[in-house]
C-alpha cells in the first residue's frame, strides 16, 4: 500500500503567529458591555480619531462602522494608533 508524502509545513509569518481571529460581533457586543472579561483579549480602535480602547473604558462609544478590533495593544499600535486617555 502506498503511503502518503507528509504534508507540506506551512509557514507564518513572524508577526502572524500570536494573532487570533477576532469575531468583530463578538467584540462589538463587550465594547457595548464594557465587559471587563474581554481586557487584554480585544482591542477596539477608532478609525476617525487614531485611538484604542479595552472595552471596559468608559468613554462614549463610537459608531460602530468606525471601529477595528485587534487583539492586542501592540498591533494597535503597528497600525497607527494611540491608547485612550482615560
Amino acid at each position: 500500500m502506498a503511503s502518503l508524502a507528509p504534508a507540506p509545513e506551512q509557514r507564518r509569518p513572524a508577526d502572524m503567529a500570536t494573532v487570533t481571529r477576532l469575531d468583530a460581533d463578538t467584540a462589538w457586543a463587550a465594547f457595548m458591555r464594557r465587559d471587563r472579561s474581554w481586557d487584554g483579549r480585544v482591542i477596539g480602535a477608532v478609525k476617525t480619531t487614531g485611538i484604542y480602547c479595552k472595552p471596559s473604558c468608559p468613554a462614549r462609544r463610537p459608531k460602530r462602522e468606525h471601529v477595528v478590533f485587534y487583539s492586542s495593544t501592540k498591533e494597535a499600535r503597528d497600525a497607527g494608533f494611540r491608547p485612550c486617555l482615560r
